[in-house]
């Protein structure tokens, strides 16, 4: 997991265009792909909810095919591409992609 910035930094150093583009679930289609989808952040507080909240971090899915209905995308940490249902990707999608 990396919070945003640090992902934009790293794609920018390896001389990838890492424009952050809001992007809403049923627009991913029109995207070009393949392209990053940012997953929801893993924020947490440490135990007992004390203390100031860890970094938020992002994941990463690649996205490389996307339908009305449905993705196929890579998550992170995984080898293989996987077809998801639009509502269950939208339920961790963060709403934006990188290009």
């Amino acid at each position: 997991p990396y919070t945003l910035p640090a992902l934009q930094q790293a794609l920018g150093a390896l001389g990838l265009r890492n424009a952050a583009q809001p992007a809403a679930s049923h627009e991913l289609r029109l995207l070009p792909l393949p392209c990053l989808a940012v997953i929801q952040p893993e924020g947490r507080r440490p135990a007992g909810g004390t203390g100031a909240p860890s970094p938020v971090t992002h994941r990463l899915a690649l996205l490389l095919r996307c339908e009305a209905q449905a993705v196929l995308c890579i998550r992170e940490g995984e080898q293989q591409p996987r077809r998801m249902a639009l509502a269950e990707f939208e339920r961790e999608y963060a709403g934006m992609v990188l290009l």
